[in-house]
């Protein structure tokens, strides 16, 4: 009883009742080893210790709780920074949609991370080696990821970087991806491992293509628009006219662009439009 009692002072309160039973229990011979607890001191916040139980009866003939004490405190802080890197990877992961794998070249084998299963929509038990990888390509491009391994991976030791399509095995959607790894040598100097990341773009490309099909848009209004569309520099120089200048003004867009508006006017009217344009850049209108 008394042991625990000073052990009862040294952890926190929701930890004695705990400490109590098997320092009890292994005394008594009911608990022979018990695997290693860990408990929290009161007295230092931050502390953190790792005990051992076990049971003797060689301390003056009588049955006992054999403790050995550690302080793992920098361990336990090592690990709480971990989980909380790791729930920030993990966010960063569902960001950016993306997962990693570890391929052992000898056999075909890959490991991968929990988000590169979603990525592909993997059933459970799904076997991963490179028929399987080849099975979820999309079959358009099956024969070209192929090659793209064997040749110019496994043969010419290039990084992996390619974009190519799969068909996600959950749903039977199509979806882009974009592969990256690197091989690993062994002391013979052969390729052991490829180590990588696969990201699932198709979102981005689809951004990409609206904002191209916008950008064609805007230009065929500009191309077609019976108004003289125009884009200057801050010397007053063309930098883009539309067609309409050319029907307009009988020049050819070659003749327009790098000079200056005041050479397609009137001379008189060239001072007044240079002070009004000068004024327009001092207020930031144009």
């Amino acid at each position: 009883g008394r042991s625990d009692g000073v052990l009862h002072d040294l952890v926190l309160p929701g930890e004695r009742e705990t400490m109590r039973r098997v320092i009890h229990d292994v005394a008594t011979s009911q608990a022979v080893y018990v695997e290693p607890l860990q408990f929290n001191l009161r007295a230092f916040p931050n502390k953190t210790i790792q005990v051992i139980f076990e049971h003797t009866s060689e301390i003056n003939n009588h049955n006992a709780a054999l403790l050995m004490v550690k302080d793992v405190s920098e361990l336990e802080r090592y690990h709480k920074e971990l989980k909380k890197n790791e729930f920030f990877l993990n966010e960063a992961r569902k960001i950016i949609n993306f997962g990693y794998y570890v391929l052992k070249v000898s056999n075909g084998d890959w490991t991968n991370s929990h988000g590169l299963d979603e990525i592909f929509g993997l059933p459970s038990g799904f076997k991963k080696d490179l028929p399987g990888w080849l099975d979820v390509v999309h079959p358009d491009d099956r024969i070209m990821m192929q090659n793209y391994f064997f040749n110019d991976i496994l043969k010419e030791y290039k990084l992996f970087n390619k974009e190519y399509r799969i068909v996600r095995l959950s749903d039977g959607q199509i979806r882009w991806m974009r592969g990256k790894g690197k091989l690993t040598f062994n002391t013979s100097g052969k390729p052991e491992l490829m180590i990588g990341t696969i990201q699932d773009i198709t979102e981005e490309l689809l951004f990409h293509d609206e904002l191209n099909k916008s950008k064609r848009l805007y230009k065929d209004l500009v191309e077609n628009s019976r108004d003289l569309i125009f884009q200057m520099d801050g010397d007053g120089r063309f930098v883009f006219v539309n067609q309409q200048w050319v029907k307009t003004l009988g020049y050819n867009i070659n003749e327009i662009l790098g000079r200056k508006y005041t050479e397609f006017m009137p001379k008189e009217q060239t001072v007044k439009d240079l002070v009004a344009f000068s004024d327009l850049l001092k207020r930031g209108e144009i």
